[in-house]
């Protein structure tokens, strides 16, 4: 970014937040390391598969949003669909991105299976390792109640059996599942925070302040990061107005009434977070922009409902925590070398508004945000 404003070019955010924030998912996922190909012109091969899986599912006007719904709607047809006939319904693209992942994690796994053999099991620390060392943990508990089982004590029956191993898919669909939020939704809350601030030139000055008198190391520091309180306002006023995910499904377990509404069981229901968000009785004139609103005591004066970009309660999403801190920790290291403005050759323009849909339950822009960067003095 500082090249970019160097050379009086703009910064397109998605392409370059997206390749910081696949280099982090590929190393805390599959302990993959591409950090030297941030801010390059083209994509490293892991950037460019998230990209495009992330970019097959936000197509507009896409015939894939109906079949999405349609096989969510009726899960058994959509075993059905795959267990028996070997029927997925995706485009090549997105199958050729994910025989590239399956690839990798087919590789993670035996390394560290070799490893774990050879009393290594620690060298990774990330998501994969995670499940390979679980998996060898539950096969250690197998082996010993056969042995117990063969020296005469109690059959083994069903319900003495340690839980069943994860199989290889429902792992793939656990490492889909985090380059969804990992990837696409730490990207997309990055654009979003930086275009707001561009346009607030105020408020961005008011972040930096609060970077250098609150982080004093080269590399910020997890006791700094949580000191940025107006940094961490900024960051919510942002997803409140732009959540990443707009939409938010869930499939009812149980009926359920709530005054004169009954939900029955098994029912599909779809929140609008881009609405709950933008309800004027928790957000007074809620498209401005504003931060103090999550000053604590705004934050107390509502229900905590009223703000969930990431979900809520034991379904909410997985990476939370980690994409609060990848917000924080890019925002500290670009608002130090350099600050956005938006004139009028940036896209938008100045006094033009951000023109934003929904697909697949995503935010989308209709085109790339590019900001202005100019070098701080």
């Amino acid at each position: 970014m500082e090249d970019h404003a160097r050379a009086g070019k703009l910064v397109n955010l998605y392409h370059t937040n997206g390749q910081f924030t696949s280099a982090i998912t590929a190393r805390t996922t599959f302990g993959i390391d591409t950090e030297s190909n941030i801010g390059a012109d083209t994509d490293d091969k892991f950037t460019l598969c998230a990209k495009n899986i992330v970019k097959s599912f936000s197509k507009r006007n896409s015939w894939n949003i109906y079949i999405i719904y349609l096989l969510q709607k009726f899960p058994r047809l959509h075993l059905f669909l795959a267990e028996k006939l070997k029927i997925n319904y995706v485009d090549e693209c997105i199958m050729d991105n994910v025989s590239y992942l399956d690839a990798l994690l087919l590789q993670g796994i035996a390394e560290r299976e070799k490893l774990q053999h050879g009393g290594q099991g620690k060298k990774y620390q990330d998501f994969l390792q995670s499940l390979v060392a679980a998996k060898f943990a539950r096969d250690a508990k197998i082996t010993k109640k056969k042995s117990e089982d063969t020296n005469g004590s109690e059959p083994h029956t069903d319900k003495a059996r340690p839980e069943r191993l994860l199989t290889h898919e429902e792992v793939m669909a656990q490492l889909l599942t985090i380059l969804f939020a990992g990837f696409d939704m730490t990207t997309s809350a990055l654009q979003f925070c930086l275009y707001h601030l561009a346009v607030h030139p105020e408020i961005q000055n008011k972040v930096y302040k609060e970077i250098q008198e609150l982080v004093h190391s080269e590399e910020p520091t997890h006791e700094e990061i949580t000191k940025l309180v107006y940094m961490d306002q900024v960051i919510n006023e942002s997803m409140r107005l732009l959540p990443a995910v707009g939409i938010i499904g869930r499939t009812a377990r149980e009926t359920r009434s709530y005054g004169d509404i009954t939900i029955p069981a098994g029912s599909s229901v779809y929140m609008s977070i881009n609405r709950i968000h933008k309800d004027p009785k928790n957000f007074p004139d809620p498209e401005k922009f504003d931060p103090n609103r999550f000053s604590d005591e705004e934050k107390a004066k509502r229900d905590p409902l009223a703000f969930a970009p990431f979900g809520w309660g034991p379904r909410s999403c997985i990476g939370s925590r980690l994409v609060a801190q990848e917000l924080k920790i890019a925002l500290v290291y670009i608002l130090r070398k350099v600050s956005f403005e938006v004139n009028e050759k940036t896209v938008p323009k100045k006094g033009e508004e951000l023109e934003i849909f929904f697909s697949t339950q995503l935010t989308r822009v209709a085109r790339p945000i590019q900001l202005q960067p100019t070098l701080r003095k």
